[in-house]
């Protein structure tokens, strides 16, 4: 697995790939993982390798959710963490299998500042 294989990270400037991949470990993604849900005070990001991720808006009292965004290995999902957000409405759930590297949200939030 290579980090460089996400198409977000692969545009940055090389110095910033460096410092995000010092932060980043690489996991794997099982179909119907849930990779935040809201009331999360903080998480984690995840720059998707391969599979697919997508984020449910799911009514109350659970049940069924509705899709309302789709990530693969052009993005990544979790960023809402990294800008200090938290979790939001949405629900993060892993679509189809796959690999991903993930950082802390916390730990991203302090490069930018």
């Amino acid at each position: 697995m290579n980090l460089l294989h996400n198409g977000l990270v692969a545009q940055l400037p090389p110095a910033d790939q460096g410092l995000l991949l010092r932060r980043c470990e690489p996991v794997a993604l099982k179909a119907g993982d849930i990779l935040s849900a809201p009331g999360a005070a903080s998480g984690h990001v995840y720059f998707l390798l391969s599979g697919a991720s997508v984020a449910l808006v799911v009514r109350n009292g659970g049940g069924v959710g509705l899709a309302v965004g789709l990530a693969g290995r052009e993005g990544a999902v979790g960023l809402q963490f990294a800008l200090g957000l938290g979790a939001g409405h949405f629900t993060l759930q892993v679509q189809s299998s796959g690999a991903a590297f993930r950082a802390d949200g916390v730990a991203l939030q302090r490069l930018s500042d």
